[in-house]
């Protein structure tokens, strides 16, 4: 902990507000998401606890649903800050964003009978399969609205049915 990172008045500020309420995502493992015993963990946690004991504070995770709920209960105040949101330029005239902290590549998998995929723009008219709610599936909905998808639960699932050819 450096004791000159803050000013003064962010100081201040802290003392005045002991509990800060943090968005939290359900299941964007290993980042955020709800553990077999309904707790938050993942690396967001983490951090959250480390950042407690350099500003004396409790940072409370507030687990939702969807961002997009997340997104509304900050603009409404109902929480605090969101520490693993994604970027989203409909939120910037309510809400102040950091940098990225972290940036995340797409994996694209594919079954090995198939023509040679290099990237998003490579692929046509297949059916691909992305995970639901995941930084992947944002990106497709946002950047290649027009791409076929198919969600899946989590990763196990989508491989098997691109093993069994279910999506290409």
């Amino acid at each position: 902990s450096d004791e000159n990172i803050l000013s003064a008045q962010e100081k201040k500020w802290l003392q005045q507000h002991p509990l800060l309420r943090v968005a939290f995502a359900r299941d964007q493992a290993p980042f955020e998401y709800v553990d077999a015993r309904g707790n938050p963990a993942g690396i967001t946690l983490d951090y959250l606890r480390l950042l407690e004991t350099d500003l004396g504070v409790r940072l409370q995770p507030v687990v939702d649903e969807t961002s997009v709920r997340s997104y509304q209960r900050l603009i409404d105040g109902e929480l605090d800050m969101g520490f693993a949101l994604q970027a989203d330029e409909k939120y910037d005239a309510d809400l102040i964003s950091t940098t990225a902290l972290l940036r995340q590549q797409l994996l694209l998998s594919q079954h090995k009978d198939s023509h040679l995929i290099s990237s998003l723009d490579d692929i046509n008219d297949q059916l691909i399969g992305v995970i639901d709610r995941s930084a992947a599936e944002h990106v497709l909905q946002r950047h290649y609205p027009a791409l076929r998808r198919k969600s899946f639960a989590n990763t196990p699932d989508m491989l098997t049915a691109l093993s069994r050819k279910d999506i290409d």
